[in-house]
């Protein structure tokens, strides 16, 4: 089969939970299973080309609900046969965060999400790779289940498509302003509770739940959850109207990229016959963390979002009484929720020695290189009309033509790059996400 993952993010190129680690590993499982597969995801300005090996390929023109908006498509190798797709726009993916800045969220999100699913979906029938199943991510790839359904469900390249939307956190809904739907050219008729309606707004997961084939998550115990009142955060009677569609397929790992033999990751290796290395691993953990090396104490570690649904307002009671009586001590790396890390910040003031934080956002990324693509942008085209008048696109119109052009933004000013949205700017006001055309009324 032909299978396109539509994500929001992928290891390794950029990632903030368990939602990257699956789609870069998956795909390469089934790759290596037989199918075709590739994958998509925005081109972020922190994700490093060079590293990678993403080179530009093409520009496509996505039509959405309030006309057409050009990107560029970029791509690399994602590992055994499997293709990696970026859609590129600087003005929606070129920002400091996936999601939001100093934990506060953008405002387009849902506008920014539902036009990467909507070129993921573009970059198929413009190349002619015609996928037999897409599989979309959470609520923010959910509109690609959308789109299928609605704007590719006759006489479309995409029309015996099947959809898979897989849920790994139902806490995370994607809701907002139904002017959005004006923006991806979903009609009125959709703005019903079964469908896009939540409360006066929309809610994109709950969309999603309706229009999949199929859906699934991330265990058979969760899949049980999320049908119960508490587990399912508002949509448990939406999934069970969907019945025998609702699977729970437990997540694995890529045991050849987390082997403790072989993982070049680690400072030393060990197996089950030989842990001398996985000593060795606690004590630089220790050093590195600026924590006490006792290699007597027990050491505590925490990899996860910083949000109550992760368990962490259930050990804020006990955390404190553990690290004065027991002999431990505990490691946190992540972000999400200020409280939390205002939390940990003070308990890692109060226990010097036994406690260690980090954040997720202030990881060392590679150096992003500072090359510009070619063959995306023109010297005079910002529209698929305009290219047709240019000799130099007239004869390819897949691709736009090298030469720079100067792009005004929302906010006045002058963005000297490609008319994809990336490269350099000439000014350093960044464009106000919540004038931008997809970010709704």
């Amino acid at each position: 089969m032909k299978i396109l993952f539509v994500a929001s993010e992928s290891s390794p190129y950029c990632t903030s939970g368990g939602l990257g680690g699956v789609v870069g590993t998956l795909p390469r499982a089934l790759s290596r299973a037989g199918h075709d597969v590739k994958v998509c995801i925005p081109l972020y300005r922190q994700i490093d080309r060079a590293r990678h090996g993403i080179e530009s390929k093409g520009a496509h023109c996505v039509h959405m609900g309030k006309g057409e908006i050009w990107c560029g498509r970029s791509a690399c190798d994602h590992g055994d046969g499997v293709e990696a797709w970026f859609v590129e726009h600087g003005e929606m993916f070129g920002r400091g965060g996936m999601y939001d800045e100093g934990g506060n969220a953008y405002p387009d999100n849902l506008g920014r999400f539902a036009y990467l699913s909507k070129a993921a979906l573009q970059f198929c029938k413009d190349t002619g790779w015609i996928p037999d199943v897409v599989h979309a991510h959470d609520w923010p790839t959910a509109p690609a289940v959308v789109f299928r359904k609605t704007w590719d469900a006759w006489y479309s390249p995409l029309e015996q498509t099947a959809t898979v939307l897989t849920i790994h956190n139902i806490g995370y809904q994607g809701t907002g302003e139904k002017g959005v739907l004006d923006f991806m050219g979903i009609g009125p008729e959709h703005f019903t509770p079964n469908k896009f309606e939540d409360w006066g707004r929309v809610n994109f997961l709950k969309a999603g739940i309706h229009f999949a084939d199929a859906i699934t998550t991330v265990s058979p115990t969760h899949a049980h959850e999320i049908r119960t009142a508490e587990g399912g955060k508002g949509l448990a009677m939406y999934l069970n109207d969907r019945g025998g569609d609702v699977f729970g397929i437990l997540n694995g790992i890529d045991y050849r990229d987390f082997d403790s033999a072989t993982d070049t990751m680690l400072p030393a290796h060990f197996t089950p016959d030989d842990l001398a290395g996985k000593r060795e691993c606690k004590r630089a953990l220790q050093e590195r963390m600026g924590l006490w090396q006792d290699p007597g104490r027990c050491l505590i570690g925490l990899v996860s979002r910083f949000v109550s649904g992760k368990g962490l307002d259930l050990i804020q009671g006990m955390l404190e009484r553990a690290l004065r009586e027991m002999h431990v001590q505990a490691v946190f790396l992540g972000s999400g929720d200020p409280t939390f890390h205002k939390y940990l910040a003070d308990l890692q003031a109060r226990f010097p020695g036994q406690v260690a934080t980090g954040s997720a956002t202030t990881r060392a990324w590679p150096t992003r290189s500072t090359r510009v693509p070619t063959s995306i942008s023109c010297h005079r085209a910002t529209s698929r009309a305009a290219s047709r008048s240019c000799t130099r696109c007239a004869t390819d119109r897949s691709r736009w033509c090298a030469a720079p052009v100067a792009l005004p933004t929302r906010s006045g000013t002058i963005r000297s790059g490609t008319a994809a949205g990336q490269g350099s700017s000439s000014t350093s006001t960044a464009p106000n996400p919540s004038t931008t055309p997809w970010a709704g009324p």
